[in-house]
């Protein structure tokens, strides 16, 4: 979504901060890619947030079957099921 055009049916304040989790240490340049894919229509992106809690949650590279992000009551929160593996991607 444009952060420029703005509806009064999708009317929102662009943040001031975004926040990118990510396992690499050493980025300087973010550039969209296509890695994840949620919708084949959407193209390369960026992933961004400005909930810097949500953001901690992709600090290490894992798939969903041995970790699962979930909300509870308005809090962010990682479950792993493999301690070992967490700790060697940590």
């Amino acid at each position: 979504m444009d952060f420029e055009k703005k509806s009064e049916a999708t009317a929102f304040e662009r943040p001031k901060i975004l926040y990118h989790g990510s396992s690499l240490g050493d980025i300087e340049i973010f550039e969209p890619r296509a890695k994840t894919v949620r919708d084949e229509k959407e193209g390369p992106v960026v992933f961004a947030t400005p909930d810097k809690a949500y953001a901690t949650l992709f600090l290490v590279e894992s798939d969903d079957s041995w970790t699962q992000k979930v909300n509870f009551e308005g809090v962010h929160t990682i479950v792993i099921s493999d301690r070992e593996r967490y700790e060697k991607a940590d």
